[in-house]
Order: C-alpha cells, then sequence, then structure tokens
C-alpha cells in the first residue's frame, strides 16, 4: 500500500461534522494537487459533542492514528476553523514534517497559518552565530513548506470595526522575510480566487518571493471617507453610510 501523500481537513457547513480525507499519491497522479480528481483513499469524519472552537482536538487525535510522516500536501479548502497560530503548530508540529505544499481557502486560517510560520524570537535571526542560526533552523514550523496558495485573502491594509488597523499585506512580508533570513525560504505564494492586493503590497511581497498572482486581484485602496486617513480599506458602513440608514 502506498503511503498518504495529500491531506485534506473538511468542516461541514452546519458545523456539526469535521474530518480528513487522504490521497495516496497514486490517486492524484497528473491532477492538480490541490484539486484532486478522485475520490480520496481514505476518508475519516466525526460529529463532535461540543463548541466549534475546540475542533482542533479531535483532528490532532485522527492525526496521531494515521501514517502521516509521508504528507506533503495539506488542504484547507472546505474548512473554515478559525484556526490561531497556537492552533496550527497544535496539528502539524509533530505530524506532517515533510510539507512542502499549503491550501487554505479562507483569510482567517491563512492568517494563523502565517503567524505560525513566524519565529517565536525575532531576535535570535539577527544572531550571527552559527550555532544559533541552527538551532532556530530546527525550530522553524514547516521547515519544508516551498508553496502556499490562499484564496480569499484581502493584503490591503484595513481598518477593523474597532478602529484599529490591520496590516494583513505586512504580516506576510515579514513572516517570508524571516524564514529567509533564517535559511527556509519558502518559494512561492499563490494568490488564488478572492485576492484583493494593491500595487503596492504586491511589489513588496515580490521583494522577497515568487507571487503567481491573477491580473484581476490587483485592486487599488479606495479613496478615505473625508477626515479619515488614506491608505486603508474601511468597512462598507463608513464607505457608504446611506446603506445602512
Amino acid at each position: 500500500m502506498d503511503s498518504f501523500h495529500i491531506l485534506s481537513v473538511f468542516h461541514s457547513d452546519d458545523g456539526y461534522t469535521i474530518g480528513l480525507k487522504l490521497w495516496q499519491m497514486s490517486s492524484v497522479f497528473n491532477s492538480s494537487i490541490f484539486h484532486p480528481l478522485h475520490d480520496p483513499d481514505l476518508f475519516i469524519s466525526l460529529h463532535p459533542p461540543f463548541a466549534s472552537e475546540y475542533f482542533p482536538e479531535p483532528i490532532e487525535a485522527m492525526c496521531d492514528m494515521l501514517p502521516l510522516d509521508n504528507i506533503r500536501v495539506v488542504i484547507f479548502q472546505d474548512c473554515s476553523l478559525s484556526l490561531s497560530d497556537h492552533e496550527w503548530k497544535f496539528l502539524f508540529e509533530t505530524n506532517c514534517q515533510q510539507v512542502s505544499s499549503i491550501f487554505v481557502g479562507n483569510q482567517s486560517d491563512a492568517h494563523g497559518l502565517c503567524e505560525a510560520m513566524r519565529p517565536s524570537d525575532n531576535k535570535a535571526i539577527q544572531e550571527e552565530d552559527g550555532q544559533e542560526r541552527a538551532s532556530m533552523q530546527a525550530q522553524v514550523f514547516l521547515p519544508d513548506l516551498e508553496l502556499l496558495e490562499v484564496e480569499s485573502v484581502d493584503f490591503r491594509p484595513y481598518s477593523s470595526s474597532s478602529g484599529e488597523v490591520l496590516e494583513t499585506g505586512q504580516l506576510y512580508v515579514d513572516t517570508f522575510t524571516q524564514r529567509r533570513m533564517m535559511g527556509k525560504p519558502i518559494s512561492t505564494i499563490r494568490l488564488g480566487k478572492g485576492c484583493v492586493i494593491d500595487a503596492a503590497r504586491l511589489d513588496a511581497l515580490k521583494a522577497v518571493i515568487h507571487v503567481e498572482c491573477d491580473p484581476d486581484a490587483i485592486e487599488e485602496i479606495p479613496k478615505a471617507p473625508h477626515g479619515l486617513p488614506e491608505g486603508v480599506v474601511y468597512p462598507d458602513y463608513i464607505m457608504n453610510p446611506e446603506q445602512e440608514e
């Protein structure tokens, strides 16, 4: 029996079913690694009797029971768990250490993954001592990751409902820069369906990583309403207050 090479995590729309799909490499020959054309070789699901914020625990339990040492591809396509950086590490820090490609289909999980890939001690990156650098490399999360594909991520800075400006694009730039400085660079980021980025953030990304991007994803930041700082994407209720009346 072939080893499993592709792992897909899914979470049903009703919020009550969670599980894993796994493919052997022979099952995905000549098809996209992120969109297997064949049914999975193994399908496992369950109905956790508790709230969705605890869903990572049964996923980890399933991963611990399965032979995942040879997993190369992880897919979060039909899944929106809003995983934090700690939950990403909880799931995959001991499992799937040979992953080279990841697909994430929503902004929240992509943000958590990006945070998880950042080194825990940024100061150590600056050290010139070779032993220190080697130690940091050993601690890198998903050290063999080469390709990250994301969907539905807005890389432009935007204002949250609390008024805080969130620099999503800069988070990715900083993460890829730090990985490169640690000797574990990610080769490519692919901006898929639903992604939005302005020209300035696209140039910043291209300075640190190879970017594959549909031209339709490039969208400039709208002019700010009167009295508000420019260069930020504001919520619809601020941009179009008449629609809220």
